[in-house]
């Protein structure tokens, strides 16, 4: 709301509709600015709508008038400005003492027209709004001033507010065009039907003309009033809003940013969890293989000493086999870390002898063959005696 008010101050006025009612109609002048922003403003159409407005009418009366005409024309977006009829106010010719300007002319203009009431014992409200154009004459100083109670004034610019209207400019003036005479001179060059009227039509064209030039960006401001709203005051009224506006804006964008620069640490930090969790899993599977690995190599070693100090039995008995001859028998054959210990009995000392011959002479222990203990043993009374042998075989 404050936004749209604000920057509504500031977007330079295009086109604008002047109105001057008056008793024989009221006269809206539409001109339109020049494409360049500069130069002489232009008048575009003129029209005269029959609607009466007798002085002192009510202004919601005329407001409704002016909507009315607006509406057949599709321009009620248009601002505003209203010149009154001369009647309407208090309009006096005031020669200064000196060359006054800005408040202090304001309030020289105020009193002269205050003493002028009192000498023809006629009171002016307490509040009045003035408006005054400076009259040419170099040698005195000399303006022309108009003054409005400040209650008919709110009173015309509320009028036009609840008729949807942005009213803008409210003037009285003067009867020549006063300050603005070459402006209107100017806009009567594009040779308007208005140009060729009568007196009467002249007259109530006129000042509908000067109040739509009261928009130009050039225009004093002591020529017209705005409702105790200049375009300073209405931004000093918004400036406040404004700022807390552009401060609120501010405050919400540097929240964003900041949240979403959390919300982007926050992505971080959950990607970073993921990338660790999966670290993790992958830690735990190579203490997991390192695991499987060191129980493989402790298996690989026990199977390889197991290896080292086992004997291929198989093979021995083979062996044993083919060396042993009739009369040898083995009853036991056992391991004793890398030696070989086999015990059996000979029939006669002829069979033993011929037995570790042959495993002396055969390679299959590297370590050689050695006979440890043999005796001579006597079973039962009628069995033969048997020799009890032990070899130790080294490989």
């Amino acid at each position: 709301m404050f936004g749209g008010a604000f920057f509504k101050i500031l977007r330079p006025v295009r086109e604008t509709v002047g109105i001057y009612p008056s008793a024989h109609g009221i006269a809206f002048a539409y001109l339109c600015a020049p494409e360049d922003g500069a130069g002489t403003w232009t008048v575009t159409e003129l029209r005269r709508a029959p609607a009466v407005w007798m002085d002192g009418d009510g202004a919601a009366r005329l407001a409704a008038l002016v909507r009315e005409e607006l509406s057949r024309m599709g321009r009620t977006h248009l601002p505003l400005a209203l010149a009154l009829p001369a009647a309407e106010a208090e309009v006096r010719t005031v020669e200064l003492p000196a060359a006054l300007t800005g408040g202090e002319l304001h309030k020289a203009l105020l009193w002269a027209l205050r003493a002028s009431a009192d000498e023809r014992d006629a009171a002016l409200p307490e509040e009045m709004c003035l408006c005054y154009t400076v009259l040419p004459e170099a040698s005195v100083h000399r303006c022309r001033a108009a003054a409005l109670p400040a209650a008919r004034v709110r009173e015309i610019f509320s009028a036009f507010a609840q008729e949807g209207l942005s009213l803008r400019r409210l003037t009285v003036c003067p009867a020549d065009g006063g300050e603005l005479a070459e402006r209107i001179s100017a806009a009567r060059m594009l040779g308007l039907p208005w140009e060729r009227t009568d007196p009467v039509e002249e007259a109530a064209v006129l000042p509908a003309v000067y109040a739509g030039l009261l928009f130009c960006k050039d225009t004093p401001g002591r020529l017209y009033l705005t409702g105790g709203m200049r375009p300073k005051t209405c931004l000093r009224r918004y400036a406040a809003a404004a700022l807390a506006v552009l401060s609120a804006a501010a405050f919400l964008g540097a929240i964003a940013a900041e949240a979403g620069a959390y919300m982007t640490v926050l992505r971080e930090r959950d990607r970073a969890r993921e990338e660790l969790a999966l670290h993790a899993a992958d830690r735990r599977r190579m203490e997991e293989h390192m695991t499987l690995r060191a129980d493989t190599v402790r298996r690989e070693r026990l199977l390889t000493a197991f290896l080292a100090d086992s004997l291929p039995w198989r093979a021995v008995l083979v062996h044993l086999g083919s060396v042993t001859e009739d009369g040898i028998r083995f009853l036991s054959v056992a391991s004793e870390g890398h030696t070989l210990r086999m015990e059996g009995e000979a029939a006669h000392y002829e069979a033993l002898a011929s037995m570790m011959s042959r495993l002396q002479a055969g390679a299959f222990f590297t370590g050689g063959v050695r006979l440890e203990r043999a005796a001579q043993e006597r079973g039962a009374a009628e069995a033969p005696a048997r020799i009890r042998f032990v070899l130790r075989a080294d490989w």
